[in-house]
């Protein structure tokens, strides 16, 4: 890329096209752009490509290592997320049978307080020598039947749409709309 070949950005006209001079000069437009276009690139890959070969090298050398410590840590993480669940849910179910009792005048405020609090044994932060562990409440969405899901809330799938649709398939509600796209030869 030359000094004089620089384009100063600014000064890019606005190109509206609406007569065949107008396309004519639109299409010069367009070839002198993407011609700086490719001169750019070419520059910029000459920078970035030998970066970009070392930074894929170095990281095909750690991904065996990353992907083992990635599954190991995902397996204690389910182990230890559905002991916390279900320890939850054996409190909770707990509570509430004190709170049936206390209700039914069954046993005193008190010791209701006192066999919740016993029940709930474990800690909510595990400290070790290594580091701590909190758990933190999330509501995380199970479906238990789609066919009840509101349409409103479905989402389309574009690409496989529109690959049903050029393979000559019919989607209903859905069609091809043709356009002219400009290519630009340089």
């Amino acid at each position: 890329m030359t000094k004089q070949s620089i384009i100063n950005i600014e000064e890019i006209p606005k190109v509206i096209v609406k007569t065949s001079e107008d396309m004519v000069k639109a299409a010069e437009v367009l070839s002198r752009l993407n011609k700086y276009m490719d001169g750019l690139v070419e520059e910029r890959e000459k920078v970035t490509k030998p970066l970009n070969e070392a930074l894929k090298a170095e990281r095909a050398r750690f991904k065996p290592t990353e992907d083992k410590l990635s599954e190991a840590i995902a397996w204690v993480r389910r182990e230890m997320s559905r002991y916390e669940t279900e320890r939850q849910l054996l409190i909770n179910k707990g509570e509430e049978a004190a709170a049936k009792k206390v209700a039914a005048g069954k046993i005193s405020l008190e010791d209701a307080v006192a066999v919740a609090e016993k029940g709930s044994g474990g800690a909510s932060v595990l400290a070790t020598s290594s580091g701590t562990v909190k758990f933190r409440t999330d509501k995380v969405l199970r479906i238990v039947n789609a066919g009840k899901v509101p349409r409103k809330y479905l989402i389309v799938d574009e690409k496989v749409v529109l690959e049903v649709l050029k393979g000559g398939g019919v989607v209903l509600g859905c069609v091809l709309d043709v356009v002219q796209v400009p290519i630009n030869r340089r």
